[in-house]
């Protein structure tokens, strides 16, 4: 699954998007918005519900990707300037998560425009207008 997020992340990184888009547009490929990303999104829990039974290490990707977001965001000085940021990272964290997972179960429709835009008003919280 890694790989394959990681294809699809490096495309939009490719595109001259305006930050924001560019962002919730790398946030969104986290979420499960096609069966492809369903299915991804199931091998991985089932690869992380292993490491955890097993008492394995697990590196957490998805947090690895939101902490390069915020280097970007800080080195570009995009950030609004009463954040606190390893706050708004463990927020973020844990909402692309909570959001991937109820996608996943089905309590959020998988619906790419709505989820768009759930993403995009958690970085408007975070980034200069």
């Amino acid at each position: 699954m890694e790989q394959q997020v990681n294809e699809r992340i490096a495309k939009h990184l490719q595109k001259p998007l305006p930050i924001k888009q560019l962002i919730v547009g790398i946030l969104l490929e986290l979420v499960p918005i096609s069966e492809q990303h369903i299915v991804e999104m199931q091998v991985w829990l089932e690869f992380v519900s292993y490491k955890l039974r097993s008492g394995e290490p697990t590196e957490d990707s998805i947090l690895r990707g939101i902490h390069k977001v915020f280097a970007y965001l800080q080195q570009e000085n995009l950030l609004k300037e009463e954040i606190v940021v390893q706050d708004e990272i463990d927020h973020l964290h844990a909402f692309i998560d909570g959001l991937a997972l109820h996608v996943l179960m089905g309590f959020v429709a998988m619906d790419k425009k709505r989820l768009y835009c759930l993403i995009e008003k958690e970085i408007d919280k975070i980034i200069k207008a």
